[in-house]
């Protein structure tokens, strides 16, 4: 726990003058790099900001003392060299904790290489005018200036305050920030009467969840939501979209699954309805065979009740890219044993034959429920593949053809040679 942690931004405010309810004495008190903005609103003019510090080693106050404590300042780090650091190490020269900084026993707790001491900032604003306090994951890919100016663009066009921040982090989120990122605005106005708040959390901007196309995006929306599921009770409104995208994610995922599993099942060029053919329980049929086809059943019914209805016609190829779909172009393809490790099953005839670089040959089965039926075209490197996992065999016997060749110039499996 010596190495850890926390910068602090706080805000205080009261009223000026009890005789005049539109004036307020506003404070900002900081320690680390957290940031607090007091925000006072001009019509026709540009807004005045009082912004508080970022207590940065390489400032000559804070490098100043950091010396005087005992340590030293850095201004190179493998991640950022254009980072300073006090020791080499932290990046902030104030702030709660970091213990393993506040160890000179000849300096009081304010003297230390890393201080606790709040550096205090003052404003007045009226009614209207806004607080600001906000984490260094914002101010990492925008200045003060443009977080006001795009708060006040949000405003402009209706959005209410929960609204505008979102917009905000989203902002942000596109520009590559990638540290924490809390945003917290206040706009000032008369008292209310006492008793007028209401009891209870609420977190806002989420009702336009489902319109975020972006699905990165709109995952960093839900991981928020699930984080503050983990802390404690949600409000209604984001308890119901909380379960309602948690449970379509898993959904997704069970369907992604299934398609997958039924993938492994099926070879080269083969529907799940023409699998299930070749399986269907026979006297003396394997046992393996039994499985599989009481396994291949079971999938095809569970993706039909998903809503895929053409599943038991869909050709391997076909699957294949639905699942990819389904994982959002991030899987890899995976086959088990009895498959082939292809990444497309079948080739577009007329592009094969357009192709004077690759040698391209047909096949049919020799025996079983589908005797006769040609596949194909496929790449000569593609078959070898195949044959030499064991995809044709003599209890899965196959003929081969080249693409071109007329007539029946078919050869048996175990006389081809694709190499």
């Amino acid at each position: 726990m010596a190495s850890c942690g926390s910068t602090c931004a706080a805000a205080g405010v009261e009223l000026k003058d009890s005789q005049d309810p539109g004036i307020f004495k506003c404070f900002l008190a900081n320690a680390g790099d957290s940031r607090g903005l007091l925000v006072q609103l001009r019509q026709g003019a540009e807004p005045v900001i009082v912004a508080s510090q970022d207590h940065k080693p390489d400032l000559p106050a804070e490098r100043e003392r950091i010396s005087r404590a005992g340590g030293f300042v850095t201004g190179t780090s493998r991640m950022n060299p254009d980072v300073a650091r006090v020791d080499g190490n932290l990046a902030v020269s104030r702030g709660f904790g970091d213990f393993d900084f506040k160890k000179n026993p000849d300096k009081d707790a304010t003297q230390q290489k890393v201080s606790y001491v709040p550096e205090l900032f003052f404003a007045d604003l009226g009614s209207g005018d806004l607080v600001i306090l906000a984490c260094d994951g914002i101010f990492d890919v925008m200045s003060s200036e443009k977080l006001v100016e795009e708060l006040l663009q949000h405003l402009a066009e209706g959005r209410d305050l929960g609204d505008a921040a979102e917009a905000v982090l989203h902002s942000c989120l596109l520009l590559g920030s990638r540290d924490n990122m809390t945003l917290m605005v206040s706009q000032l106005g008369p008292p209310t009467s006492e008793g007028a708040w209401e009891d209870g959390v609420s977190i806002s901007g989420l009702s336009s969840f489902h319109d975020i196309k972006d699905k990165d995006l709109q995952k960093l929306h839900f991981d928020f939501l699930e984080h503050c599921a983990q802390l404690g009770p949600l409000p209604a409104p984001e308890r119901a979209l909380y379960e309602e995208v948690r449970e379509r994610m898993r959904a997704e995922s069970d369907v992604q699954s299934r398609l997958e599993a039924l993938v492994e099942e099926l070879q080269p060029g083969e529907t799940p309805a023409g699998a299930l053919r070749r399986l269907r329980p026979k006297k003396r049929k394997a046992d393996d065979d039994k499985c599989s086809f009481t396994r291949i059943s079971e999938l095809c019914d569970q993706l039909v009740f998903d809503g895929i209805a053409s599943v038991y016609e869909a050709s391997r190829a076909e699957l294949m890219k639905l699942r990819s779909v389904k994982a959002r172009g991030k899987m890899k393809d995976k086959t088990a044993k009895k498959t082939c490790p292809v990444k497309d099953a079948e080739v577009d005839a007329a592009k094969a034959a357009e192709d004077p670089s690759c040698e391209n040959w047909q096949y049919r089965w020799a025996a079983g429920d589908e005797q006769g039926v040609v596949f194909g075209p496929f790449r000569r490197d593609m078959l070898a593949e195949w044959k030499r996992l064991g995809c044709f065999n003599e209890e899965r016997p196959a003929e081969f053809r080249r693409v071109g060749d007329e007539g029946d110039a078919w050869l048996d499996w175990s006389e081809v040679s694709f190499d």
